[in-house]
């Protein structure tokens, strides 16, 4: 995270320190962007949220080597906020965003009975005629 005291508000930011344990001081730079003061409104768009997960060694390996995969992938060490918006768009848009996956988001089968010539679409596990 960029440092959020510029030299303007250096000493603002110092005051409202003061006194304050890690959690406080957590709780009041979330939401703020360098050169805020303390008490400007936070920026819902730009405040971090805490995620964690218990993993089994097996499973914790295999977010390694996803991450390892997908910073060789973007040329670059992901930062975590980074790494899950890429594994979440492999998963949800299977291509990263902006790169052409080769096949449309949505795709729609066509069947046609060659006895009968009815039409049928595909629709998960089920097949209903289209008229």
């Amino acid at each position: 995270m960029p440092d959020l005291a510029t030299p303007d508000t250096e000493h603002l930011w110092l005051e409202a320190a003061t006194g304050k344990h890690q959690r406080e001081l957590e709780e009041l730079v979330a939401g703020h962007a360098p050169g805020d003061h303390p008490d400007d409104p936070v920026d819902p768009e730009i405040r971090t949220h805490v995620v964690r997960y218990e993993l089994l060694p097996a499973t914790f390996a295999l977010v390694r080597q996803a991450k390892l995969a997908l910073d060789e992938e973007h040329g670059r060490h992901l930062d975590d906020d980074a790494f899950i918006a890429a594994l979440c768009n492999a998963v949800l848009e299977g291509a990263a965003p902006g790169e052409p996956s080769g096949r449309a988001k949505f795709q729609i089968a066509t069947i046609v009975c060659e006895r009968c010539s009815q039409n049928y679409r595909e629709q998960g596990r089920s097949t209903p005629p289209i008229s």
